[in-house]
C-alpha cells in the first residue's frame, strides 16, 4: 500500500477544461490528475491549503479529490442475437383520382365570350 502522502488525486466531473488558478494547472474534462506525481512539484501542505482555501475549493463542484486513480465506466456486456428480427415496413402509396367537374370544361372562345358579354351587362 503506497503513503497517503505520495499520491493526491483530483478529478475533473465536468465536460470543460478546469484551471486551478493557484497551483498554475489546467485539469482536463473528464480526467484525473496524481499531483504529488513526479510531473508535477506541488507540495501536501500547498495542496492542502488550496483543498481548504484555495482554487480546489472554489471548484469543489467541477473537481473532486479522491484516494486513487478514477475508474472507468465499462458498458455492460452487449449480447448480440445470431437471428435479429428485421420489422419490414409496407409503404403506403394514396391512390389519386382525377377528378373533373363538367363546370369547367370549356374552351377559351368559350370563356372570352362569357366574359365580354358580363362587360357588356355592366356597362
Amino acid at each position: 500500500m503506497k503513503n497517503k502522502k505520495t499520491e493526491f488525486w483530483i478529478c475533473n466531473i465536468s465536460e470543460m477544461n478546469v484551471t486551478l488558478r493557484d497551483l498554475a494547472i489546467s485539469v482536463p474534462a473528464k480526467k484525473g490528475i496524481n499531483l504529488l506525481s513526479k510531473h508535477y512539484s506541488f507540495s501536501y501542505d500547498q495542496l492542502k491549503k488550496s483543498m481548504t482555501t484555495g482554487s480546489i475549493f472554489i471548484k469543489r463542484d467541477k473537481i473532486k479529490v479522491s484516494k486513487g486513480p478514477p475508474q472507468e465506466n465499462t458498458p455492460p456486456d452487449q449480447t448480440v442475437c445470431k437471428y435479429p428480427i428485421v420489422m419490414r415496413r409496407k409503404i403506403y402509396v394514396p391512390e389519386i383520382e382525377e377528378v373533373t367537374f363538367d363546370e369547367f370544361n370549356f374552351s377559351d372562345e368559350q370563356f372570352a365570350d362569357e366574359m365580354s358579354k358580363e362587360f357588356d351587362e355592366d356597362l
